[in-house]
């Protein structure tokens, strides 16, 4: 009788149990097919940002040794090579038919103990002092968590020190992230020789790829880019969906290098929203970027001078299932006054008002006042002359007993003396950037010349309208010369309200044009224009206009 009532138990209860299922069941039919992607609450959205892993970095400036035994040197072109010496004195484009296996070791191993080669490497760059890219095989294992070792040999910075010294500082700003990098010593020997050769001081940079991302914490699952020439426009012909008939992953990374997925709807759909000048910026900035993070890595690569960050030398970010961008610094060799000849207007958020996003957000008087209380906060409490010489006196009794002897004494741009004086001087660098970039805020934006057109026996000269923070009058002067100097004056007109100026067709020959625009407190601004002269000297703000 017990047994009978327990299978009744049972029963019912099993009855019961699919009931609720199969109820159940509907309702998350029902909650699936009423779901709305474009009205999903995206949890990812309200997160406090990216968040980097801070034991990923070092910044004592510790030298670290790199051994790398050629095993072989493999090729189709008809060039034999006797040694990896000799592979050095091609230029890169030629170095790349040619495939290089070596041995790896951090230490002076015997590599008798290998079976085969743990790596390949390639040089990088036409300079005498290459830079090298060491990939690291399945058996090499990994070096310090990375397969890519990239050395750079910053061959034209002359404090040698640039790339890392920036590299360090984003590694401990709130709301940005940043990559290892470590000063690497390299030692290269063909196999059979007995002795190594030393190739000097290299700044390693952390490959920016899954296994980094990784790493950092953050989701390997992407779309990351590295900005090649990219300052927000559409770029039809390049940037297009992967699935298309015409795509081209050459003509896109013309633009940007692909680090990440190859889907790129989502950043298509943020340069959309970018270039629609209909909608309101603000709404856009929070939408399809991290506004911490855009404030934060402008306002730093404005105190470390790295401006050419307008259209190069970044990554874009942005992690699955989120719309968000998130700014990441690369190729910093430049910043920290290494450009020493350029216009003033390459001071400063003037610097970056070619760029399609940073204009748009900087007409808005709002965020200008946002990126002055991020450059303030920055430059008092983080980007400091004391913090900036803790670093140089971390990476200082390293770095110079390396610069100062072979091989790279040899190669070294300045004296001593004078790389001692600039050494210096960089602490308080920051501190001058900052007020470089008040005194440009003063001015007027700077813009560009356009094409001369010839209508009918006149010329027209026209150029974009500056734009002034401030919201001051605008006149512009015009100038034409036969020479680059403007040392003698064909035609001049002072005072312009209008954006152009016609002249009565010029004789024949090679004419230069410039254009000054002042506000009304007489702050001038020079165009964006720069004619190179055949000799490769640069003369900021002027074009040059052939009449045949």
């Amino acid at each position: 009788m017990k047994s009978k009532k327990k299978v009744l138990i049972f029963t019912v209860s099993a009855l019961v149990i699919y009931i609720i299922a199969y109820y159940l069941t509907d309702v998350l039919k029902l909650q699936f097919y009423n779901f709305d992607k474009n009205n999903w609450d995206n949890p990812l959205e309200s997160t406090s940002g990216i968040e980097d892993n801070p034991y990923m970095y070092d910044h004592r400036g510790k030298i670290e040794e790199i051994y790398i035994t050629i095993a072989n040197i493999e090729s189709d072109n008809d060039i034999e090579l006797n040694s990896f010496k000799e592979l050095l004195y091609l230029d890169e484009a030629t170095f790349k038919k040619y495939k290089t296996e070596a041995y790896f070791t951090d230490g002076k191993i015997d590599v008798s103990i290998f079976k085969e080669a743990n790596a390949g490497i390639e040089a990088k760059g036409d300079d005498v002092q290459k830079s090298f890219k060491i990939r690291l095989y399945d058996n090499a294992g990994l070096w310090n968590g990375q397969n890519i070792i990239n050395l750079h040999k910053d061959y034209s910075d002359s404090l040698r020190i640039r790339n890392k010294l920036t590299f360090d500082y984003f590694s401990i700003i709130p709301d940005v992230t940043s990559w290892n990098t470590r000063f690497v010593k390299l030692f290269i020997k063909d196999i059979g020789e007995e002795d190594f050769s030393e190739y000097g001081l290299f700044t390693h940079v952390e490959q920016p790829n899954k296994l980094a991302l990784k790493n950092h914490r953050f989701n390997p699952n992407a779309n990351m880019y590295k900005a090649e020439t990219f300052n927000f426009s559409l770029y039809p012909e390049n940037i297009k969906i992967n699935t298309s008939k015409d795509y081209s992953k050459n003509s896109f990374e013309m633009v940007l290098e692909i680090l990440g997925e190859e889907d790129h709807a989502k950043l298509i759909e943020m340069l959309d929203s970018v270039n629609n000048i209909d909608t309101d910026i603000n709404l856009i900035l929070s939408k399809y970027f991290d506004t911490e993070n855009y404030f934060t890595w402008l306002a730093a690569n404005i105190l470390m001078d790295h401006f050419k960050t307008s259209d190069t030398n970044f990554i874009l970010y942005s992690p699955i299932n989120s719309p968000k961008w998130y700014f990441m610094p690369w190729d910093c060799d430049q910043a920290w006054g290494f450009e020493k000849e350029r216009p003033s207007w390459q001071f400063g958020l003037s610097a970056y008002w070619s760029n399609v996003l940073h204009r748009r957000v900087f007409e808005e008087k709002e965020n200008l006042e946002l990126l002055n209380k991020k450059i303030e906060e920055l430059s008092q409490q983080i980007i400091t002359p004391d913090q900036t010489q803790i670093f140089l006196d971390n990476y200082y009794n390293g770095v110079l007993s390396s610069i100062t002897s072979l091989p790279d004494i040899k190669y070294l741009p300045v004296t001593i003396d004078n790389y001692l004086r600039q050494y210096k001087e960089l602490p308080m660098l920051t501190e001058k950037n900052k007020s470089m970039y008040y005194a440009q805020l003063e001015k007027p934006m700077p813009f560009n010349l356009n094409e001369v057109a010839i209508k009918n026996n006149s010329l027209l000269f026209s150029w974009e309208e500056a734009y002034d923070m401030q919201n001051d009058t605008i006149t512009y002067n015009f100038e034409l010369s036969k020479d680059k100097e403007f040392s003698t004056s064909i035609h001049s007109a002072k005072n312009l309200i209008e954006n152009s100026y016609t002249l009565d067709k010029l004789s024949k020959g090679i004419y230069y044009w410039r254009v000054t625009a002042y506000d009304s407190n007489l702050n001038s601004q020079i165009p964006f224009d720069t004619y190179i002269d055949p000799f490769g000297d640069p003369f900021f703000g002027i074009r040059q206009l052939i009449i045949e």
